[in-house]
């Protein structure tokens, strides 16, 4: 498994843009990418091919949800998380980057 880095950038670079211009994570036109829940995984964030960024308009998606995780799984494809407090951002986004999987948020909301 490649080693994710963690995005220290201000502005996403294009190819993060082009990464998940196919995706629903611009769905909420007042969600915003959230600084220090960024990941990528390649030489440098202008040439990564997968990245983990996290927006904070998980309310959008789902009741109550604070964050949505967006990430990169097998074959490019994305996939999301809906995530309802800080705490659980941070144990799953961690266990994503060492294990490939998200972790079930225990405050779920329907």
């Amino acid at each position: 498994m490649k080693k994710w880095k963690k995005f220290t950038g201000d502005k996403l670079p294009q190819n993060a843009l082009d990464w998940a211009k196919d995706s629903n994570i611009w769905a909420s036109r007042y969600g915003r990418w959230v600084i220090g829940f960024v990941w990528y995984q390649g030489e440098t964030p202008e040439t990564a091919t997968d990245w983990i960024i996290t927006m904070d308009d998980g309310s959008y998606f789902k009741v109550r949800a604070q964050y949505m995780l967006w990430h990169s799984y097998g074959s490019g494809k994305i996939g999301a998380q809906a995530i309802w407090s800080t705490s659980h951002l941070k144990k799953t986004t961690r266990n994503l980057r060492l294990k490939g999987d998200t972790l079930p948020d225990p405050g779920y909301q329907t």
